[in-house]
């Protein structure tokens, strides 16, 4: 089937372990291209690959159709450019699970604009209010560690656990090792990214 091919192939990029998810985070990412697109929050211990698994599946993307973040600040989301993130997928490995950060994702994701009005003095030294405006229609996909009950906060995300088994461990190891003995070869992987990259470029909204 479609869903089992898109499975073996995430598979071989090495994306390991996670057959549920990767599929879930993969068509998140997919969904940029959409007039609605849907966001992503992966909830996960500290030290389990959260950098790993965006990485591959951003090699997995068109150039140019996502922002990678390693980290971003709160206030930091008021002053993006919006041409920066409207009709690409945001992805961030270290997202802080607080208040400050959450609401600002939330009402980009649910009203599709923010807006922060400030004051800010000009040269004369004399106060005014200044508004910062970002447009955008929110396609997330960022990891976070969280030690709370996430499902009894309120927020416009899918949220997904990602695995951090022992067994899962022991694949990555193994499928790093079988890479550096060239058992599974670079361009097998290349032409795979290559294939998923099309797909995704590929993709237009259809009105029904």
């Amino acid at each position: 089937s479609l869903l089992a091919e898109l499975i073996r192939n995430l598979n071989t990029t090495g994306i390991l372990g996670e057959d549920e998810n990767a599929v879930i985070l993969f068509l998140a990412l997919a969904s940029y291209k959409f007039s609605n697109p849907f966001s992503v929050l992966c909830l996960a211990k500290s030290g389990i690959g959260k950098s790993y698994i965006l990485q591959k599946l951003s090699e997995c993307m068109p150039d140019g159709s996502y922002s990678f973040h390693t980290r971003i600040s709160a206030n930091a989301l008021y002053y993006f450019d919006s041409h920066d993130i409207q009709n690409k997928a945001l992805l961030v490995e270290d997202l802080e699970w607080t208040t400050q950060m959450l609401q600002p994702l939330a009402t980009l994701q649910t009203q599709g604009r923010l807006v922060n009005t400030r004051a800010t003095k000009d040269k004369d030294g004399m106060l005014h209010s200044t508004t910062f405006e970002v447009i955008a229609n929110l396609c997330l996909v960022a990891c976070a560690y969280s030690d709370k009950n996430f499902e009894e906060i309120s927020l416009p995300f899918l949220c997904l656990h990602l695995n951090h088994s022992h067994t899962q461990d022991i694949a990555i190891m193994e499928y790093q090792k079988r890479c550096k003995a060239g058992q599974i070869k670079t361009e097998e992987i290349k032409a795979i990214q290559h294939n998923l990259k099309c797909a995704i470029a590929s993709l237009e909204n259809v009105s029904i």
